[in-house]
Order: C-alpha cells, then structure tokens, then sequence
C-alpha cells in the first residue's frame, strides 16, 4: 500500500502525523486547562466570594450590633452613635446577605438561607424594639439577666444558621478540590495514554515506512549487483511500486537498454573495422606509389615558377616608383589647395567684418541723426528758458525791491540757458562732423566689401584649377597603384605557387610517409578490433 505512495509523500507524512498529535494533544491539553480555570474562577465566584458575604453578615450581625448594645449599657457610648452604628451595621448586612442570595444556589443553601431569613426577621424585630426603648429611655430599665437571654436567645439561632452557610460553602469547596484532584488524575492518565499511542503510532509509520523504502532499495542494489557481477545487459531490474525508487530502476532498465543496443552497434563497427584495416593497407600501399610518379613532375613545374617570379618583380619594382612620384605630386597639390582653402576662408572672415564694421557705422550715422533731433528739442528749451528768465527780470524789476532776489535767479537761468545753447551749437558741430566720416567710412567699407568678394572669386578659380591638377594626378597615382598592385599580386601568386609547390611536394612526401604509417596502423588496428571483439563477447547481449 505504501508504495504506491511516493517517497516525498512518506517522509512528508511521517514528519506531519507528530506534528497533527502534537498539536491535537496541546488542544486538549488547552481545553482541560481552560476548564480548570473556569472551575477555579467558579469557585472563587461562588464559594470564596460568598463565604465571605455571609461572614460580613455575621459579624454584622452576630458581633457588631451585640456589641454595640452592650457598650450602650455599659454607657461606653452615646445613644447617637448607638442608633447610628446599629443603622449602617444593619445596613451593611442587608447589602452583603442580598448579594449572597444573587449567587448561584443549591437547594441545600437555599433551605439554609429560608432558616436564615426567619431568624433575621426576629433579630429586625428585637433591634426595633431595643432602638425604640433606647428612644423612650427605657432600654436602660430592661434587667441584665432578661436582656442577656433575650438577646442571645434571638441572636444565636441566626448565628448558627449563618455558620451552617459558611461551613457548607467550606464542604462545597473541598468536593471541588477532591473533583479537581481526581479530574486532573483522569487527565494525567488521559495525556500519558495519548502520548504513548501517538509514540507507537509513529514509531509504527516511521517502522512502516522505512521497510517501504528500504527494501526497494535493497532489491536495486541486488540487482545491480547481479548485473556487475555476471555482465548480464539482459537482466532488467524489477518495478514493483510507483514512486521515486520505481522511476529510478525504469531510468536504470532504460539505461541499461541503451547499453545492450550500444554494445551490438560497437560489436558490429569491430568487425566492419576489422576488415575496413586491411582495406587502408591495401590502398596505403597504392598511393605511397602515386605519390612517387607525383614527385618527379613536380620538381619540372618548380624551375618554370622561379624564373616567372623573377620577372614579375622587376615590372613591380617599376611601378612601386611611378607610383611613389604620382603620390609626391598629388601631395603638393593637395597642399596647394589647403593654402587656397584657407585663403578664401581668411577673405570670407575680412569680408564678414567690413559687413560688420558697414552695419555698425549705419547704426552710428542713424544714432548721430537721432542725437541732432534731441539736440534741436534742447536747444528749443534753451530758448524758452532764456525767454522765461528776460521775462522773470522783467517781472522781478517791477517787483522793486521785493523781486531783487527774484532777479538774481532769473540772471543765473538767463545765463545757464545762454550756456547750453552754446554747448548744444558745439554738438550739434561735432555730429555734423561725425556724420560726414560716417558716409565717407560707408563709402570705403562698400569699396572694400566689393573688392574682397573679387579675390574670393578669384582664388575660387585658382583652387578649381587646383583640384583638377589634383584629380588628375590621383588617377594617375590610382593607375600606377592598380598596376603596382597587380605586379605584386602576380609575384605574391608567383611566391604562392611556389611555396605551395614546395609544400606540395613536403605534402607528398609526408602523404608517403603517413600511407606507410596507415599500412602498420591497420594492422595494429585489426588486432585492435580482434581484443576488441573478444571484450564484447564477454558481455551477454
């Protein structure tokens, strides 16, 4: 069964199935401890906490309020603190006894508890008519003996039935305890029960498993044993599962098929070689003949090639030099044309500058238009100025006294307009100057412009003419190089053939040797292909 599961699979399980009782046995063990909490939270809400409840209660009850009436009487203290005392103790004890009845009850306790009220409705009706004596003063009045055995006569049966809850929440909670201790025997033994079958389980599969794995493998080595031992290609490995170790021994059996079709192909190419050795003796010894008759003619067809390449090195000698020549005058025209070129580029430059220089000296010549307008508005205010000022002394001379610094003023403007009517008359001299050098510089900036673009049309000419001085002398140079390159390829080729005579006839030689060196190989390989055949037979195929 198990083989039919795959090795990944087995080992995968054996590694899952502790993990699964690991993880099931820490649930359980969880659950139990989550129980056991919950019973101990229970048991502290049911039995811890009313326990204490019900001994509030009492001493309330039982302790304080008795107390309290007997401090009274031994007037310890005052009937205020009496009343208020035996308020907040009743009190006290009503809030305690009421969350007590609120827990969760058994009939035991609620019989208990009916006892218990009975008693407190007693024990209420004797604290009213105490506190209603100590109202009226009278309470002191009451004999001792009397108070004594009515009091605890009252007191004592409630007391008894609030120690009958007490000890029965002390019995519930040592039935819990004993129930605790045998659950955590149960679980205990629960948990050592489930611990060892889950180690038996495991060690079962991990038993089972090995086996299915080991004994496949024990097989596979018995049958390749078998295999080395007796050379037997015949023999298949058996398959008797599905998973790794099956694939594993089917790729074996398939290579093993290989092997037995390899070996019957090598058997047969041992004896087709076999006879194929005596074959190459046979023609070794034929063409080691061929070769000699070869050798003779070539050593004619040697002399013919050497005298052939002695000339053709003479007519490539001669071209190599005509070509040198061509090359020395292509060069110098080469650098006669760079000269041009860059003389043409420097009047290109010389004539872009006057273009520049004509551009600049216009803008001047407008600029100097412009500046003679401004200076004819200034000189336009001048005269106003200077009108204003005559008017102002005049103005100013009427004025008498008063306007005699007025008229000083005037003066000042009058002669700061005269001033720059002067100055404005000396510019406006200066531009007319500026201006005429301006046309006669446009003028001779056209001139020059003019007679840059001659020279350039000239030394265009003369660098054209230059170019096909040049064009000319390389297709010369291109001539006396095809024929200086061919000479030398005919030489080369002369060489070559040559050369390769030689080789040829080392060639030949060798091929001689080596048709003697193949006549004592195929021998050797016949008994080669002999040992070789006797090693195969020794496998069964």
């Amino acid at each position: 069964m198990l083989r039919s599961i795959s090795i990944k699979v087995r080992l995968l399980l054996l590694v899952v199935c502790p993990i699964v009782v690991l993880i099931g046995t820490a649930s359980t063990t969880l659950s139990i401890m989550l129980k056991q909490h919950q019973d101990m939270v229970s048991l502290y809400q049911d039995r811890v906490v009313p326990l204490q409840q019900i001994k509030a209660t009492s001493d309330s009850y039982g302790i304080a309020i008795v107390d309290l009436f007997h401090k009274y009487r031994g007037q310890q203290i005052s009937q205020p603190e009496l009343v208020n005392s035996v308020n907040q103790a009743r009190q006290k004890a009503s809030q305690t006894w009421q969350a007590y009845k609120e827990t969760l009850l058994t009939e035991r306790e609620k019989s208990l508890i009916a006892i218990a009220d009975q008693n407190f409705a007693k024990a209420s009706q004797l604290i009213d008519r105490y506190l209603a004596a100590v109202q009226n003063q009278t309470f002191l009045d009451i004999p001792g003996p009397e108070f004594i055995h009515e009091l605890y006569s009252t007191f004592d049966p409630l007391t008894v039935a609030l120690e009958e809850l007490i000890q029965l929440q002390l019995d519930v909670s040592a039935e819990f305890v004993a129930s605790s201790a045998d659950n955590f025997a149960q679980t205990q033994t629960l948990l050592l029960a489930i611990c060892l079958l889950a180690l038996s389980a495991i060690l079962i599969s991990g038993l089972l498993i090995y086996r299915s794995i080991n004994q496949p493998i024990n097989s596979l080595i018995s049958d390749l044993n078998h295999i080395a031992e007796r050379s037997d290609l015949r023999h298949r490995i058996r398959v008797e599962s599905n998973d790794e170790l099956a694939q594993l021994a089917k790729t074996q059996n398939h290579m093993l098929e290989r092997f037995h079709q390899i070996l019957q192909q090598l058997r047969d190419a041992v004896h087709q070689s076999a006879v194929a050795s005596e074959e190459m003796s046979m023609i070794a010894s034929q063409v080691s003949q061929t070769v000699s008759r070869q050798n003779d003619q070539i050593l004619s067809v040697t002399s013919s090639i050497t005298e052939m390449s002695g000339a053709v090195r003479e007519v490539a000698n001669s071209a190599a030099e005509t070509a040198h020549q061509a090359h020395a005058a292509n060069d110098q025209t080469l650098t006669g044309r760079q000269q041009i070129n860059a003389n043409i580029a420097s009047i290109s430059r010389l004539s872009e500058c006057v273009e520049r220089s004509d551009d600049i000296v216009n803008r001047l010549h407008q600029q100097s238009g412009s500046i003679s307008e401004v200076l004819t508005v200034i000189r336009s205010i001048a005269e106003r100025t200077n009108l204003l000022a005559l008017n102002a002394a005049i103005e100013s001379a009427r004025a008498g006294e008063a306007g005699r610094g007025f008229a000083v003023v005037a003066d000042e403007v009058r002669a700061l307009a005269q001033n720059t009517q002067k100055a404005t008359e000396s510019i406006g001299d200066m531009i007319n100057v500026l201006q005429s050098s301006s046309m006669e510089a446009v003028s001779i900036l056209k001139e020059a412009r003019s007679r840059a673009a001659d020279s350039v049309s000239t030394t265009e000419i003369t660098g054209q003419l230059l170019q096909d001085i040049a064009y000319a002398v390389g297709k010369i140079n291109d001539m006396n190089l095809q024929v200086s390159a061919a000479t030398e390829q005919q030489a080369a080729v002369s060489d070559d053939i040559q050369r390769t005579v030689v080789l040829f006839r080392q060639a030949l030689d060798e091929v001689s040797e080596n048709a003697r060196q193949s006549a004592i190989a195929s021998g050797e390989i016949a008994s080669l292909s002999n040992g070789l055949q006797q090693q195969v037979a020794v496998f069964a195929i």
